[in-house]
C-alpha cells in the first residue's frame, strides 16, 4: 500500500507459495505466468499448483463484508483469475449478497485474450470460477477499430444473447489519449452509477 500510495488495505489473495499454469487448446501445458503469455496459443484452460491453497483470512473476511466487489481490469489469465482459483475466496464471492462487478478490459491482450468479445471474456471468467461469480458485467461501447493483424484490438460487444443472466452495462470508458486503457474518472463514475442503481433497486440497461 505504502509502495503504490493507494487509499484502502491491500491483502493477498493467499500468503501460499502458488505456481500457476495453463492448458492450451492444442494439448500443450505452460507452466509459469510469464511464460503464459510468451508462449502465445488459445488457452483452454487455467490451473494453480497446489490447486487448493488457504485463503488469505482478511481477504474472505473483506469479501464478506463488502458491499461492492470489483472484478478486474486486468490481465484475464494471468492477473484477475489467478485470485479466483484459490477456492474459498472464490466461494466466499459467489456467497455474497454485494453487488459484484466485472469491469472488462477496453483491449484484448497479445497471448491471452486475442479475438476476445466482452461475452468471450465473462464466459471464462465463469468457466473457471461460477455462473454466479459476478452479476454485473461492465463494458466499454467506445471502441476505435485498429487494423486487423494487430494483436491488440478493442474489446467489443458481442454475443450478448450469452450474457441474459447477467445486468451488462455498456459505457465509455476510455482513455482518449491511450484508446487501450481504461480512464480513471470514466470508470470510478461507471461503477458508482452501477452502486446507485442497484441501491434504488433498478436494473441496468443495455446498449449495443
Amino acid at each position: 500500500s505504502k509502495v503504490l500510495a493507494v487509499r484502502g488495505q491491500i491483502v493477498p489473495a493467499t500468503v501460499a507459495s502458488i505456481s500457476l499454469s495453463a492448458l492450451l487448446k492444442d494439448g500443450t501445458v505452460v507452466r509459469g505466468e510469464s511464460s503464459i503469455t510468451k508462449h502465445g496459443g488459445q488457452i483452454e484452460r487455467l490451473f494453480i499448483e497446489p490447486s487448493e491453497p488457504e485463503a488469505y483470512p482478511l481477504a474472505v473476511e473483506a469479501v464478506e463484508q463488502a458491499h461492492m466487489i470489483v472484478v478486474g481490469p486486468g490481465s484475464l489469465y494471468t492477473s484477475v483469475l489467478p485470485n479466483l482459483l484459490v477456492p474459498d475466496l472464490a466461494s466466499a464471492v459467489v456467497r455474497s449478497s454485494a453487488t459484484k462487478v466485472y469491469v472488462c478490459n477496453v483491449a484484448t491482450e497479445k497471448g491471452e485474450t486475442e479475438g476476445y468479445t466482452v461475452a468471450d471474456h465473462v464466459a471464462a471468467l465463469e468457466s473457471h470460477t461460477d455462473r454466479a461469480i459476478v452479476n454485473h458485467v461492465l463494458a466499454n461501447d467506445n471502441a476505435e477499430p485498429r487494423s486487423a493483424q494487430d494483436p491488440v484490438n478493442p474489446v467489443v460487444l458481442g454475443g450478448e444473447q450469452r450474457l441474459a443472466h447477467v445486468v451488462l452495462e455498456a459505457a465509455d470508458l476510455v482513455d482518449m489519449e491511450s484508446p487501450l486503457r481504461h480512464e480513471a474518472t470514466k470508470l470510478a463514475q461507471a461503477l458508482m452509477d452501477v452502486w446507485g442503481r442497484e441501491r434504488k433497486g433498478l436494473r441496468l440497461s443495455t446498449r449495443s
